[in-house]
């Protein structure tokens, strides 16, 4: 089974799970639930797996829209770097969010709102000074965030942590949020 989880990030750009999730599809699949019926007016959202053209479409519309959680939700799901200085701002949209559209299609699934309070108290409680950034791994079928702050090491058979600062394609971004609003979204090529 898949799971979700948080990753701490270091101010030498080292990642460490902090907190892991049973069941992924908590997350990623009402993201595109929401959205999907929200910005693509797709029916039978509870049906629906979003092809590669829609995803883009709805990326597109998602972050041009002036409704900030849906877009903080959507950065997110896509696994971006948020400060943790804005950890309260980002459980607010992610409060807002679960009460605005998570609620309304699923008022009696007490799983999903113990995950949505979860996620929330967890990114609260993370220490600011130990992990100036985090990042949620939406889903761990894939090993995308894994193998940005991990290496394999042939000689010994282990995993070895390394700095994002050693990668050398742009493979992510850091969200910038000044006053409620993201600025711009920075390329750990920048940072």
């Amino acid at each position: 089974m898949s799971y979700a989880s948080i990753y701490g990030i270091r101010s030498d750009f080292t990642a460490v799970e902090v907190k892991q999730y049973h069941d992924s599809w908590f997350f990623l699949s009402q993201i595109d639930i929401v959205l999907g019926g929200k910005y693509l007016n797709i029916k039978d959202t509870h049906k629906m797996m979003l092809s590669l053209r829609d995803q883009r479409k709805l990326e597109c519309k998602v972050s041009k829209a002036k409704i900030t959680e849906d877009y903080i939700l959507r950065l997110l799901e896509h696994q971006q770097i948020f400060f943790t200085k804005d950890k309260e701002f980002i459980a607010d949209c992610i409060q807002r969010f679960f009460m605005e559209n998570v609620r309304y299609y699923h008022p009696d699934n007490t799983d999903l709102i113990e995950f949505y309070n979860g996620l929330r108290r967890d990114i609260l409680d993370l220490d600011e000074t130990k992990y100036p950034y985090f990042i949620f791994n939406a889903s761990s079928v894939s090993d995308t965030i894994h193998n940005l702050f991990f290496r394999y090491d042939d000689d010994t058979f282990e995993y070895i942590p390394v700095s994002l600062k050693e990668k050398d394609e742009e493979i992510v971004n850091f969200v910038c949020i000044e006053n409620g609003i993201i600025k711009k979204l920075i390329s750990n090529l920048e940072i």
